[in-house]
C-alpha cells in the first residue's frame, strides 16, 4: 500500500481490532482519497492550459486513481472541451503507452 519513497506512509496493524475491519477502513480509505482526488485534479479547469490539464490527468493514473481506460477517456474529453473553448488551437493525441 505504500509507495518507495513515501516518507509520510500510515501504519496498520492487520489483527487490531481484526483483519477484515482493517481492511474495510483500508478499501474506505483508498476509495474516499480517490473520490476526493478525481474531483480535483479529474475536471478540465480551464484556468489552466490543456498540458497542464493532461499532466493532473497522467498523475491521477499513476497514483491508480484512474485506469488506462479511464485516462484515455478524460484526455479525449479534455481535448473536446479545450477544443470547444479555443477553436483555434491545435490538439495532439497523447497516451500513456
Amino acid at each position: 500500500m505504500v509507495k518507495h519513497g513515501n516518507v509520510d506512509a500510515i501504519e496498520f496493524f492487520q489483527n487490531k481490532p481484526s483483519k477484515a475491519e482493517v481492511n474495510t477502513f483500508i478499501d474506505i480509505l483508498k476509495a474516499t482519497r480517490n473520490i476526493f482526488l478525481l474531483n480535483k485534479y479529474g475536471q478540465v479547469n480551464f484556468g489552466l492550459t490543456r498540458e497542464e490539464n493532461y499532466r493532473n490527468l497522467v498523475w491521477l493514473a499513476n497514483n491508480e486513481v484512474i485506469n488506462n481506460v479511464e485516462f484515455n477517456n478524460m484526455v479525449n474529453k479534455l481535448n473536446l472541451e479545450m477544443q470547444q473553448q479555443n477553436p483555434d488551437k491545435m490538439n495532439f493525441d497523447f497516451s500513456l503507452n
